[in-house]
Order: structure tokens, then C-alpha cells, then sequence
């Protein structure tokens, strides 16, 4: 988006695909995503236990969305309710080993989507030309910002395509291998403040 709250761009998961999931992954505590509400075919109590484990976590968690309010989120959704919405990204957590590679075997065939997480067992499903990088490309062109001007830092599976694009990349040294891998430079310990300390010195 601008300043004013236009979208810039916008690019969301094929219908067909997003209806595949859907019937495919039943047993998978799924949230469907639009650009103004989180979709979940289970209950608010039901996505909880899956998402959040072991019980002190899910007591944690359940006292963060009370406070926060649940007005973002809408449980107890079908298939229609859900398809009836332009889902620009699918996320979930999976405990379950199986689930998870059945899950992933289904990304890995499929070349119009792709699964960057920020975290192993979290899924972060989009179109496959969605990621930080390409969404950085759009705003430096809107901006008039050149390459040179533009310093990018990340420690996750999401960031990676990000941290490949620029000179000027950043990894803590506590991110992810592959995170780290992909950047161009690394710093302190994220837990240190470092990004925060690496923009002030600069």
C-alpha cells in the first residue's frame, strides 16, 4: 500500500489451488487469509489447542487474543464461506510429522505456489511469485529508489528471497542457516537488538 492506503499490488492464490487445500487438508488447522480477515474452518477453541502447544503456551495465547479481540479473525467457516473471499495467503502450524510432509509433497508439486516460513513447522503458503523481494522491487519503483539505496535485513525462511536480491543485506547471527546463507552480510544476535543497533550506526 501508500502513504494513502492504496494497494500498490496485490497478487492472491488461485481459486482451484486454494479449493485443492481445502479438500485435501480437512484434518490441517488451516487459516485462509484475505486482505482484511483470517478465515479458519475450525473454532476458536479448536485452533488454539492445534496452533498452540503444549497448555501453559495455549493459556498464554488465549489471554493475547481476549485482549486483542478476535474482530480480524472468523472461525467456524465452510469451504463456500472460505472460497467466497480472494485468499492472498494459507498459514499454519503443524505438529504432526506426517501432515507436515504430506502438506509440503503437495507445495513441492505444485509450481504456482510456494511455502516460505519464517520457522520450521509453521507453513506460509502464497503464489510463487510472492515474496519480500519482489514486494521491495515494487515499492523502490513507486518510490523512484535505486538498488544502492537499499538496505534489507531478515532471519527467516521469508526473508531469503529478500536477502538474495541486495548488496546491502543483513542476517543476525542468530537467524536461520539458510537466512544467513542467503545475506550478503551478518551481524549481532537478533536477542541483542542488533538490526536496531546495525540502522542507528550506519
Amino acid at each position: 500500500m501508500d502513504n494513502e492506503r492504496n494497494v500498490i499490488y496485490e497478487k492472491g492464490l488461485d481459486k482451484e489451488t486454494v479449493k485443492e487445500i481445502l479438500e485435501l487438508f480437512p484434518d490441517i488447522n488451516l487459516e485462509f487469509n484475505d486482505a482484511d480477515y483470517t478465515y479458519c474452518k475450525f473454532s476458536s477453541i479448536k485452533h488454539l489447542k492445534n496452533v498452540y502447544d503444549p497448555k501453559p503456551l495455549r493459556r498464554i495465547a488465549k489471554k493475547i487474543y481476549y485482549a486483542l479481540g478476535l474482530s480480524e479473525w472468523k472461525f467456524h467457516q465452510s469451504n463456500e464461506d472460505i472460497l467466497k473471499h480472494d485468499i492472498l495467503k494459507i498459514n499454519c502450524h503443524v505438529h504432526d510429522e506426517e501432515k507436515a510432509q504430506r502438506l509440503q509433497a503437495y507445495i513441492d508439486a505444485h509450481d504456482n505456489i510456494i511455502n516460505a516460513p519464517f520457522s520450521s513447522h509453521f507453513f506460509e503458503i502464497t503464489d510463487s511469485s510472492v515474496n519480500k523481494g519482489n514486494a521491495i522491487k515494487i515499492l523502490m519503483k513507486q518510490l523512484d529508489v535505486s538498488d544502492d539505496e537499499v538496505a534489507v535485513y531478515g532471519d527467516g525462511g521469508n526473508d531469503v528471497a529478500m536477502l538474495e536480491l541486495f548488496e546491502y543485506s543483513y542476517a543476525p547471527s542468530d537467524g536461520s542457516d539458510i537466512a544467513k546463507e542467503a545475506a550478503k552480510h551478518i551481524i549481532g544476535k537478533n536477542s541483542d537488538y542488533s538490526v536496531a543497533k546495525h540502522m542507528r550506526d550506519s
